[in-house]
């Protein structure tokens, strides 16, 4: 087998990176996080310089205080 070289396009990586389609996929994502975790929890888009993410976070004192004690968050992304 001979050896491939395979050269990347930064510029077209984070272009893709920061795109609504990749936004889109993350804030779905992030909605089955926070439905798999409970009430208390909200959801937000984050945008980077680099790249497009979602945030779950605990609102409410019930949620913080059931993520501290449960790691419901961590237990959400395992699922």
């Amino acid at each position: 087998m001979g050896k491939i070289k395979i050269k990347l396009n930064g510029a077209g990586i984070r272009k893709m990176l920061k795109s609504k389609e990749i936004e889109k996929i993350c804030s779905d994502y992030g909605t089955a996080i926070r439905n798999r975790a409970g009430e208390g929890y909200e959801t937000g888009i984050r945008k980077y310089p680099e790249r497009t993410g979602c945030v779950v976070i605990a609102v409410t004192h019930k949620a913080k205080k059931d993520n501290m004690e449960n790691n419901t968050l961590i237990k959400a992304v395992n699922f």
